[in-house]
């Protein structure tokens, strides 16, 4: 794989892209054998959800009276999802609201030059329990994210943002569930098996990385999940 999407490496995209690597939420990585310590195994967390924001409104003003707009009450509902975000201390006891997952939603129909700033929030909502919950729609945003980064012509910060919303389904089960589903599941092969060669085969090694990341998450949670070591060696 990698022919597609490989010759838009060198694009920039719409925002300054984080490289760094991914982390455990509060604990340090992990050193011993696999499985990982933990059933929701690593996370791509950075962000600045006030530039991410500036983005998506600035974006949404480009989109003023074409389809998938947002509203201001739509937007205001976003802006409420971010502020929640922010206070990662409080995940255990807040919520995101239907109508942001609404708007969100909404704005992940977004053409792929423009949906960028969008599915970085949907990679940080899927860190809280809430979002990951109302996200999850049997797989359907972790299939969206893999198509989108591995379309032709891609940017690398669409690759690699694509990557990374997949690996962060596994944060929590709710979404951790749909996704294996659609890894080793029926119509896997289909649904996002070329894709993820594709994104393997990224010439950027910080994608490749996030790809990585996303199939040892699945791994580490079939692992978990007591379904067989068989199973995890097929998706490795």
């Amino acid at each position: 794989g990698g022919g597609g999407g490989g010759g838009a490496a060198s694009g920039a995209g719409p925002m300054d892209v984080d490289l760094g690597v991914a982390s455990r939420a509060a604990a340090p990585a992990p050193r011993g054998p696999f499985p990982l310590p933990s059933a929701s195994g690593l996370v791509f967390d950075a962000v600045d959800l006030g530039k991410v924001m500036s983005k998506l409104e600035e974006t949404n003003g480009e989109l003023d009276g074409q389809e998938g707009h947002l509203s201001e009450a739509e937007v205001g509902a976003l802006r409420e999802m971010a502020s929640t975000l922010k206070e990662t201390s409080r995940y255990h006891a807040s919520s995101i609201s239907r109508g942001a997952v609404r708007a969100l939603e909404k704005a992940l129909r977004w053409p792929a030059d423009k949906v960028f700033p969008t599915l970085d929030l949907a990679r940080v909502a899927l860190l809280h329990p809430s979002g990951a919950e109302q996200l999850a729609h049997g797989g359907d945003l972790f299939v969206q994210a893999l198509a989108q980064g591995a379309s032709e012509g891609t940017t690398l910060a669409l690759a690699l943002l694509g990557a990374r919303v997949a690996a962060n389904h596994f944060r929590h089960r709710e979404a951790a569930g749909p996704a294996v589903d659609c890894l080793v599941g029926p119509g896997a092969a289909s649904r996002v098996v070329p894709q993820l060669d594709e994104l393997a085969g990224f010439p950027n090694k910080n994608v490749r990385l996030s790809v990585s990341t996303a199939l040892l998450n699945c791994c580490n949670a079939l692992a978990h999940g007591k379904k067989g070591e068989a199973a995890a060696e097929d998706v490795a």
